[in-house]
């Protein structure tokens, strides 16, 4: 039966393109498995960045423990971010998307949700909030 499959995908030309659901680098990277959830995850289904796989290659071994991360708006990067720095300040606006992100995050990770009219002072100097306790502005 797979010999026979195999031969009916080579003749139609698309036997490369089965091939790279199984191995490759869009199968290693986690590409079908985020086109399969609708999400940008990797391979294991962890939430990573809506950036390419070759900027996220070339990011990931310049972080260190230490960082500092402000971001605008969060999502998948927000997690993707506070594995691997010391803490995370996100801006968000949508306080229905705020509540989802939130979930679960480490507690050194600060968010600050509302108008834009929060002092950005406030977010980089601790003074927002935290996962913990969050300012809902309207």
């Amino acid at each position: 039966m797979k010999r026979a499959v195999h031969f009916i995908l080579k003749k139609l030309g698309l036997l490369s393109l089965y091939s790279l659901r199984r191995s490759g680098y869009l199968f290693d990277k986690g590409w079908f498995q985020s086109f399969r959830a609708k999400a940008s995850v990797d391979r294991s289904g962890r939430p990573i960045p809506w950036m390419t796989y070759a900027f996220l290659d070339f990011l990931e071994p310049r972080l260190r423990g230490d960082f500092d991360v402000f971001e605008f708006g969060s999502g998948n990067s927000t997690h993707w971010w506070a594995a691997r720095v010391r803490a995370v300040s996100s801006c968000e606006h949508d306080a229905e998307w705020f509540a989802r992100v939130s979930e679960g995050v480490p507690r050194t990770q600060r968010f600050c949700t509302g108008p834009s009219r929060i002092r950005l002072t406030e977010v980089f100097s601790g003074k927002t909030t935290t996962s913990a306790s969050h300012t809902m502005s309207s």
